[in-house]
């Protein structure tokens, strides 16, 4: 599937992997043709509201959740980096 932008890919990413109950939803949500709403949801909408409003660093092939349990003053950038192994960080 082509993407349209990052955001668009993390909304995607976001229903098809964490919120399934979304996903069901949107699926059981028939509007004839065999389409559902899943089949019309805007995904970069979704994907933007997701990044600004739940803290999410949006890059080309890359998502990183800003919020998380990892105690930033403890670590050094460069022991982070090697602990996921990203040299893109």
């Amino acid at each position: 599937m082509p993407w349209g932008s990052k955001e668009e890919k993390l909304g995607y990413a976001i229903i098809e992997e964490i919120n399934s109950d979304l996903k069901k939803a949107l699926e059981q949500c028939k509007l004839g043709n065999n389409l559902t709403v899943y089949d019309y949801f805007d995904f970069e909408k979704y994907g933007r509201d997701i990044e600004i409003n739940e803290g999410y660093f949006v890059a080309d092939d890359l998502f990183v959740f800003y919020h998380s349990d990892i105690d930033a003053n403890r670590y050094t950038l460069q022991e982070l980096k090697e602990q996921i192994d990203d040299p893109r960080l």
